[in-house]
């Protein structure tokens, strides 16, 4: 592996050491990290020697229908990739096994949202689950309160964020943007 140079704040999460990345002459050769401030890629060579670096700030991930853009996606030679979506644009990498695959989008999701997703980011999502949820959480409630039983308010935190320093503050378990540095945080 080649050498990092993480920020003071920045841990590893997750990390492939055969990953595809490029045109036709591309190798399953390289490494992904992700981080959670970035998703680093290492271009190596014949040798093993690192070539290239390049960092994709997690930040910049779109996020859609409370979802992070990081899909499970086909190779023209039908092997799996992970393509993630950033507001400039988009990357794809390549994977031998498609729960490598799985795997990244759920530390991606779990990174950027705190909570895990479907491999397949909803592509097969139901039409009108997300509502059938919120009206069977209603429903539970006004039968709890029938019975007397208060439904638990959920926890609220403050935290300072790891990246700037300002104060943020949310839902325990949820994940908020910071509104000075675009960062998403845990709560």
């Amino acid at each position: 592996m080649g050498k990092l140079d993480l920020e003071a704040n920045e841990c590893v999460i997750i990390k492939n050491d055969r990953v595809l990345h490029g045109g036709i002459m591309a190798n399953y050769t390289d490494e992904l990290i992700l981080t959670n401030l970035n998703i680093i890629y290492m271009k190596k060579g014949i040798f093993g020697g690192t070539k290239k670096v390049l960092r994709f700030p997690v930040n910049q991930i779109k996020i859609y229908n409370g979802q992070a853009q990081a899909l499970l996606g086909k190779q023209k030679n039908g092997n799996p990739c992970l393509e993630i979506y950033f507001s400039d644009g988009e990357e794809k990498f390549g994977f031998e096994k498609k729960s490598e695959v799985s795997k990244w989008i759920k530390e991606i999701n779990r990174l950027l949202l705190g909570e895990e997703a479907n491999a397949t980011t909803g592509q097969f999502a139901i039409p009108g689950a997300e509502i059938l949820a919120e009206t069977l959480k209603d429903t539970a409630n006004v039968f709890m309160g029938v019975l007397g039983i208060k439904p638990k308010e959920p926890e609220m935190v403050s935290i300072t964020c790891p990246s700037c320093g300002a104060s943020i503050s949310g839902q325990k378990g949820k994940t908020i943007c910071c509104n000075y540095c675009n960062t998403y945080n845990s709560m």
